[in-house]
């Protein structure tokens, strides 16, 4: 490489620089701009993932390990010249948000194969005091986490005055569960109609154990067709690389000219548009 070749590029890496410097204070130079809104927001939806998850770190804290991740990567790319850095820069923005995602997720579903526990624990209780939210407090020694740890919340927030229709409520929105949420309904309707409570909850959970039967057998046979939709879908990929390897000019006329690019867009569509329906034919709700 030629020394003006070089500079060249350390000045164009510069100008880049620069103008990302520009576009950032564009974007979060004061409150009302729309980078600082989507920062609040971004820090938000960080904290109520969190918070779920019983986590120390908070939502500016992991937005500002990002932005430092994110400087590094750009400026080992202006140090090295290796746009294998910048690369970084996407994965930073989505790792984390995706990651707490996952947790979250699992966490819910972990919370709601512990529904009929509950249910079953908070009958039992009931048969041996009057009070249903002693009966919940009674049946949290019984019960595994997570679930025992978002009872222990409603029962705290019982005890500091709050009804205890609305500290279920809330523990049904802050899971996020259809089937908690109709749990949570179902014991609320059994309080206010009187009658057997303790038959009325394993009734629920006798509904709540049918319904993940049913689950469990749509999950199984769907799972044939997620399994072919993916190796269908992730077919094109390695043939093609494959193809390339073995010979390295068959897809030159595709790439060299204006009908070989409609044909590459048009096979590209017509693939992600595949994925997209069997995606969502596949997406059987019980």
């Amino acid at each position: 490489m030629s020394q003006s070749a070089f500079w060249f590029g350390r000045a164009s890496l510069g100008l880049a620089a620069v103008a990302l410097l520009g576009l950032g204070l564009a974007m979060f130079g004061s409150a009302e701009t729309t980078g600082q809104q989507f920062l609040r927001a971004q820090e938000a939806e960080l904290d109520k993932a969190l918070n779920f998850l019983r986590k120390r770190w908070r939502g500016h804290q992991v937005l500002q390990a990002q932005m430092i991740g994110m400087l590094l990567a750009v400026g080992l790319t202006m140090a090295t010249g290796a746009l294998l850095w910048l690369s970084l820069v996407p994965m930073l923005l989505w790792l984390p948000s995706a990651l707490l995602r996952y947790y979250v997720a699992k966490r819910i579903a972990s919370i709601e194969e512990q529904i009929e526990l509950w249910l079953v624990a908070t009958a039992n209780a009931v048969r041996a005091t009057p009070s249903i939210g002693e009966a919940i407090s009674y049946a949290i020694g019984v019960l595994p986490n997570p679930i025992s740890e978002e009872l222990d919340h409603v029962v705290k927030e019982y005890n500091l005055g709050t009804p205890l229709d609305e500290a279920l409520i809330a523990f049904s929105e802050r899971v996020g569960s259809r089937t908690l949420a109709g749990a949570v309904m179902s014991l609320n309707v059994a309080r206010k109609m009187g009658g057997n409570l303790p038959e009325m909850l394993e009734q629920s959970a006798a509904s709540l154990r049918e319904l993940a039967r049913l689950e469990g057998v749509v999950r199984m046979k769907t799972a044939e067709g997620k399994a072919q939709a993916a190796v269908i879908g992730a077919i094109p990929l390695p043939m093609v690389a494959l193809i390339h390897m073995i010979e390295p000019g068959f897809f030159s006329p595709l790439a060299d000219s204006f009908s070989g690019n409609l044909v590459l867009g048009g096979a590209a569509t017509a693939w992600l548009l595949a994925i997209l329906l069997s995606r969502q034919i596949l997406a059987v709700d019980v």
